[in-house]
């Protein structure tokens, strides 16, 4: 009927579905690459960690540049600030799930980080948090191996 409004959508659910259609090919292809590296925090933040020297030659030598990020960013699906996610010396670790799999990073044994653990992250925006769940992004074995060697994060 004229004037009536009918919302099957919630807000979030409405502003995904606009992104999704604005959205390029290219652009999801992207995102669903950046998916493949990115973490969910215990506070379920998904996150896109900056870990270490060699954690940036895998991602940049697998596709995820630093002008595929800021085209990320651009288009609102990261976040252009970075976010430092923390823990204290009691908890001695900040959880991070990969896919199914739960890991943490703790503290590296240097005399510099003798009080926090932390990570610093360029979280998703509210829709690309949404878009990740869809995304169809697919666990990356040889990626999460080497961080794991790496000592930069460890299986819970």
């Amino acid at each position: 009927r004229k004037g009536e409004t009918v919302s099957c959508l919630s807000w979030g659910s409405f502003s995904t579905v606009q992104a999704v259609k604005s959205l390029s090919v290219d652009d999801a292809n992207l995102f669903t690459l950046l998916c493949s590296f990115s973490f969910v925090t215990d506070g379920e933040d998904r996150i896109f960690p900056l870990f270490s020297h060699k954690f940036f030659n895998y991602i940049r030598a697998n596709g995820l540049t630093t002008k595929v990020e800021t085209h990320l960013k651009s288009i609102d699906l990261l976040n252009s600030g970075t976010i430092w996610y923390s823990a204290t010396r009691s908890e001695d670790k900040v959880n991070l799930q990969y896919f199914s799999k739960q890991y943490y990073a703790s503290p590296a044994p240097s005399k510099e980080t003798v009080d926090k653990v932390y990570i610093q992250a360029f979280p998703f925006t509210e829709i690309g948090r949404e878009l990740a769940n869809i995304a169809g992004g697919q666990p990356n074995k040889e990626f999460i191996e080497m961080l794991c060697e790496e000592g930069c994060i460890h299986l819970l």
